[in-house]
């Protein structure tokens, strides 16, 4: 019994990484997509987010940094009705 114990917090341990979206997709972070979030814990323009990971403020790098994590329920913008917004900031989602 105390290898399924042990099995059991394995289990959970792994899925901890992982979250489902809204299409039930789940959805692993890479560990740049983990210092997003967490860098984000206060709103933060593309231009700092992507000055953070060292990389150009080019369409291909916010679609595959900022716009993956808001899709997947990870970041939300704080001008959800105008995205393209100058002002436009990400902000992690505070999960309940």
């Amino acid at each position: 019994k105390s290898n399924e114990v042990e099995g059991k917090s394995n289990q959970v341990e792994g899925k901890s990484n992982q979250v489902q979206d809204s299409d039930t997709k789940k959805v692993s972070l890479s560990n740049k997509q983990r210092d997003i979030v967490n860098f984000c814990s206060v709103p933060r323009t593309t231009a700092e987010i992507m000055e953070r990971l060292g990389l150009s403020n080019q369409t291909k790098n916010r679609e595959r940094y900022i716009t993956s994590l808001v899709t997947a329920g990870y970041l939300q913008m704080t001008n959800p009705d105008n995205p393209t917004a100058s002002n436009q900031k990400y902000k992690k989602v505070n999960k309940r």
